[in-house]
């Protein structure tokens, strides 16, 4: 147990008298003042370093008398927490403890209030003395009062007090530290009778100990503000974790905002080594723990006392940089937390080793231990440039990609996993996944919008989980069920498997976003305006999200996206189209941007799809007992005109429960009864062509396709199994063909086949089971559309999308088919 004596301060309406260690200085200040109101108070500043707990304030003698009237006056004793005033701090928060009133007394008198408190260390707070009533007199007077500050240090930290403080020696501060706030130009201070000595505070260090984070994919982010709550810079830093279940992302405080004599922390890194969070204010180190709780560790020696911090990072080995990137600067500051002490400044440069004066906001380790990755910042004209990887050992600052100066907020916040992906989030709208090999940011979600002062970090061991987008591939997705099943449905082969089972409640008006890459639909189950998108998760799986779309509501079943990223929604009443901006990049996404009428309303339809070549809207009507015609409609999506394009002669009853059309303007259709597929050439006449069918009835059903891709007809004709060789060639693994050639094992004769489609093909194999070739076929100038490609012996092809090939990373070299019918393949890696 401590007791700390506060030496008397005696402020006198004649006189002024206090005693001054070192570096202190006090002002006299004479006004004339009409009375003290009960909005002025006079406070002494405190500071826990240390969780304690106070037993005891006790006021030695004190004497409180309105000097005009001579009335006794009244003030309550309050401790307050500290709330951020302007250029400082201010008793302004909320009351941690009433303790006790002051009255009655023209005399020095001895008033001690116990207490039962626990304080958190780095609370600020404030012994506050407030009068209850207005001290007014009858004639104006004057007044004296004393203001005190500190320059060097001795008066612990700018005149607040610290209890508990591990490495400070509170007894030899010897000072008595009021700050007096009045509300008014003519007023400076509480009424100058007042007389105090001695003030003693009994305490006790509890140390409680800090609750350690566990690695988690959570994303922690901190701010000036309580987000949500508050939009101003209240001088206090909130910790946050990134609620990543909600579109836009938005933001969950943990506990109570932390703040300092000089503002909040910055700069916080995850450590992976003890499991908290550390940051920075000013030359001060703190750590934070898993309830927002926030330990002083002291100064960093080594450290500039004039920086102000806003980048932070944590290496794998327990070292903490630090850089201050206010304004340009070309200094990365390695600190030893355990010594509290800056090991070694790294100066950044470029390839070419010239120093390079940089900033950035944030920073991210990645899996190797070797780098940290940022987004820096144009120093001319304060807009994002380029994403950065700086070498940890030497500080060679790498830039990759090309400028993101189109973005519309700064990049605040950067985070990386343990699949060593790395995430960048702007200040307002954007959550990103970054190409750490292009430099390319692919958003995954919209956000809330942040405030001031933003840094994020998380565990770097963790894999961040985030919904991947699909590829465009010549197969269709069949919804149908309640809950919604997904299934692949080869348009050819008629062929349709489930490839995710309730993959959600009931969603319908589904269509394929070019622009994302992702399949969205309508939750037709909530009917609140929330669309679904679906990608893949981490594992490969089929996985969903949820959008709400304000002023939508309502049972909707048809719908499509066209190649704008724009999805229109026909409403139950079968009159309105509902346009929704579905293009990420675009400042009215998740948005209705546009609504208009149907000039008719009364067409049974279930689907309806975008034609990529006219850009018009197409549906086919259902067909009842007494009116089967199947009518094939074309609709303007620019003012909602409707035309007829003819009778698809197909006469049968129920609806075409999905719609899809290819890239040559072929339109697909999907009878739900019988899983009849049908095919109408649109441009030439509306009369439909069987296809093939599935032979599975469907309910509920929906469906959506990839507009960008070529249906291949099925491949007829085998080979025969003889004695001879195929050989398949190409120029180069960017050739625009590939070509097979025939050899004669015996006589050694060849026969050259001539090109096979468009694209490359390698991995080739013989299947003795149906005497086909099989291979993987890719675009010449990507690798990102890989396909099971079926080959006959006149050399057509047909697409077999199937899934789990690796795309874009990865050249396929070998292959052959073994007697069980499976194609065994070889990658090398792709150094095009």
């Amino acid at each position: 147990m401590r007791i700390f004596i506060i030496y008397s301060l005696f402020l006198s309406i004649l006189f002024a008298d206090i005693f001054q260690p070192n570096g202190q200085h006090c002002s006299d200040y004479s006004y004339l003042n009409s009375g003290v109101e009960e909005t002025d108070y006079v406070a002494m500043a405190l500071k826990a370093n240390s969780d304690i707990h106070i037993e005891q304030i006790k006021f030695s003698g004190i004497a409180i008398f309105d000097y005009v009237t001579n009335n006794q006056a009244k003030f309550k004793v309050e401790l307050v927490k500290a709330s951020a005033g302007v250029g400082t701090l201010e008793p302004r928060g909320d009351v941690i403890a009433l303790l006790g009133e002051i009255s009655d007394t023209t005399a020095l008198q001895q008033f001690t209030f116990d207490t039962n408190l626990n304080i958190s260390s780095g609370t600020q707070f404030f012994l506050k003395l407030t009068p209850t009533a207005p001290l007014y007199g009858t004639n104006n007077y004057i007044f004296t009062a004393k203001e005190c500050w500190c320059d060097d240090g001795n008066c612990n930290e700018n005149g607040i007090l610290q209890l508990g403080a591990e490495s400070v020696s509170v007894e030899d501060r010897n000072s008595m530290l009021w700050r007096t706030s009045p509300q008014h130009e003519d007023q400076l201070g509480v009424y100058t009778n007042t007389h105090f000595k001695d003030i003693q505070i009994t305490y006790t260090t509890t140390n409680t100990p800090q609750v350690a984070f566990s690695c988690s994919d959570t994303l922690y982010l901190s701010n000036r503000s309580e987000i949500g709550t508050d939009s101003t810079d209240s001088g206090a830093t909130w910790l946050h974790s990134i609620n990543r279940t909600n579109t836009p992302y938005d933001f969950d405080a943990i506990g109570e905002g932390y703040v300092s004599n000089k503002g909040g922390y910055n700069a916080i890194g995850y450590n992976i080594k003890d499991n908290f969070i550390y940051g920075m204010y000013g030359n001060r180190l703190v750590k934070i723990d898993k309830n927002s709780v926030v330990k002083e560790l002291g100064e960093v020696e080594g450290f500039p006392t004039s920086h102000v911090e806003y980048a932070g990072e944590f290496a794998r080995d327990g070292y903490y940089y630090v850089t201050s990137p206010a304004s340009a600067d070309d200094n990365l500051y390695k600190i030893d937390i355990e010594q509290k002490k800056v090991v070694q400044t790294i100066k950044l440069k470029d390839s070419n080793g010239s120093a390079w004066a940089v900033r950035f906001w944030d920073m991210a380790i990645d899996k190797s231990g070797d780098y940290f990755y940022t987004m820096l910042i144009d120093n001319d004209n304060l807009i994002n440039n380029k994403i950065a990887k700086i070498k940890i050992s030497d500080g060679t600052i790498t830039t990759i990609g090309n400028s993101h100066a189109d973005l519309h907020s700064y990049i605040d916040l950067v985070f990386s996993d343990g699949d060593g992906e790395i995430f960048m989030m702007s200040s307002n709208n954007g959550f990103y996944k970054v190409n750490t090999q292009t430099g390319e940011m692919r958003l995954i979600s919209s956000t809330s919008e942040l405030t001031f002062y933003n840094d994020g970090t998380s565990c770097p061991d963790a894999n961040i989980t985030v919904i991947e987008p699909l590829r465009c591939q010549a197969t269709a997705t069949i919804f149908n069920d309640l809950p919604s099943d997904m299934n692949r449905l080869n348009l050819v082969s008629g062929k349709m498997n489930m490839i995710a089972d309730n993959i959600a409640p009931h969603i319908n008006a589904a269509g394929y976003n070019k622009k994302d890459n992702y399949i969205w639909g309508y939750d037709n189950d909530k009917q609140d305006g929330t669309l679904i998108r679906i990608g893949k998760n981490s594992e490969g799986e089929y996985a969903t999200e949820s959008f709400k779309v304000p002023n939508l509501s309502g049972s909707i079943i048809v719908g499509d996206v066209n190649d704008d990223g724009h999805l229109y929604l026909r409403a139950k009443d079968k009159t309105t189209v509902y346009v929704i901006d579905l293009d990420p990049i675009s400042t009215t996404y998740l948005t209705q941007i546009d609504t208009f009428p149907l000039t008719i309303t009364n067409l049974s339809i279930a689907d309806w799809a975008f034609n990529p070549i006219d850009d018009q809207l197409y549906t086919i009507t259902r067909g009842r007992k007494n009116n089967t015609i199947n009518n094939i409609y074309k609709i303007n999506p620019n003012d909602g005109t409707v035309e007829l394009v003819g009778d698809t002669l197909l006469n049968l009853t129920g609806h075409f429960g999905a719609t899809m059309f290819d890239k040559n303007g072929n339109m697909y259709v999907y009878h739900n009864s019988d899983g009849n597929i049908y095919k109408i050439d649109v441009a030439k006449s509306a009369t439909a062509s069987y296809v093939n069918s599935s032979h599975i009835s469907v309910d509920n059903s929906d469906g959506a396709m990839c507009s960008d891709v070529e249906i291949d007809p099925p491949v007829k004709e085998a080979f025969t199994c003889n004695n001879e060789g195929i050989v398949l060639s190409s120029d180069s693994l960017r050739s625009t063909f590939s070509s097979l050639t025939t050899i004669n094992l015996e006589t050694k004769e060849t026969n050259s086949s001539g090109s096979i489609g468009t694209r490359h093909i390698n991995s080739i194999g013989y299947n003795v089971n149906d005497n086909f070739l099989y291979g993987i076929g890719f675009k010449n100038d990507t690798y990102d559309t890989i396909d099971l490609l079926k080959i006959d012996s006149d050399y057509n092809t047909q697409r077999l999308n199937i899934e789990g090939l690796p795309q874009g990373e990865s050249v396929y070299a070998l292959g052959d088919v073994d007697f069980n019918n499976t194609l065994y393949v070889s990658t090398i890696k792709n150094e095009a």
